[in-house]
């Protein structure tokens, strides 16, 4: 009887350890479609970041080049505001010069 008992005892601990892979097979699958759902959603995550920024990297380009535009306009209307100067000077110099012969003479 004893024996009987015992083998009862193994298969209730067979059919349990059954049913409890079998239920941790389960929780395995859900936990794997999960990851990969979290994976997927990583992904679309990454490549929208990426995306986001190629397209701030394109918009700073762009808009350095147009400050380098500007720098090279303002620099090229310094030098000749510099030149207007200098010629405006010289004739003020020259016209004082002539004042100053009329008045001697």
């Amino acid at each position: 009887m004893g024996f009987i008992i015992s083998m009862n005892q193994s298969c209730t601990d067979t059919f349990s350890s059954i049913a409890q892979n079998a239920q941790l097979e389960k929780e395995l699958e859900l936990l794997k479609r999960e990851y990969e759902e979290k994976e997927r959603e990583w992904e679309t995550e990454n490549n929208e970041l990426k995306n986001e920024v190629a397209k701030l990297r394109a918009e700073m380009e762009a808009i350095l080049k147009e400050l380098q535009d500007l720098m090279d306009t303002k620099l090229g209307l310094e030098l000749e505001i510099a030149a207007y100067r200098k010629l405006l000077e010289g004739e003020e110099n020259r016209y004082v010069k002539k004042q100053r012969g009329k008045k001697l003479k």
